[in-house]
């Protein structure tokens, strides 16, 4: 498929690649690939799931395309696991091909579109312990108010 096709050639083939797709994230995801990518290096946390266009109640795969999502406390895990989980996904899907038997004019190709790169996800435990630090400010504000309360009237009027 070039790559300068147009949405209603792409459209039109859509069935059979969203179908591709759906079977493509589910081998990707199955326990005997991922041993294989762990083997390979690929050693964070991963999802190849396909993209749902904005309908939440009945899912609107209406083009082929999916997500790859790593995740990892170390960048350098991070993007090793990418690279690893790509290069599986497309050679699992290639030789899916050669075993049915497709031939190189008719083959469907993986094209990822961009890495978005490392998504820092910053202060995590910082804002954990400020949270926990504001419930306590407060529970010591509401204790001490309550005990300051009972205290002045066991003392009796002033």
């Amino acid at each position: 498929m070039p790559f300068r096709e147009s949405a209603t050639v792409y459209t039109m083939r859509a069935d059979s690649l969203i179908a591709t797709g759906s079977v493509m994230s589910q081998i990707v995801m199955s326990a005997r690939t991922r041993d294989q990518i762990a083997a390979a290096g690929g050693t964070a946390s991963y999802t190849v799931a396909l993209i749902n266009l904005f309908n939440q109640d009945y899912p609107d795969f209406s083009y082929p395309e999916a997500t790859l999502t790593v995740t990892s406390p170390d960048p350098a895990v991070t993007h090793r696991t990418y690279l690893v989980v790509k290069r599986t996904l497309t050679a699992v899907l290639a030789g899916r091909q050669r075993q049915a038997g497709a031939t190189p004019a008719s083959a469907i190709r993986v094209r990822f579109i961009d890495d978005s790169g490392l998504v820092a996800q910053k202060g995590s435990r910082k804002r954990a312990l400020a949270g926990l630090l504001v419930i306590a400010l407060v529970a010591y504000g509401t204790t001490a108010g309550v005990v300051t309360r009972v205290l002045a009237r066991r003392r009796g009027p002033g």
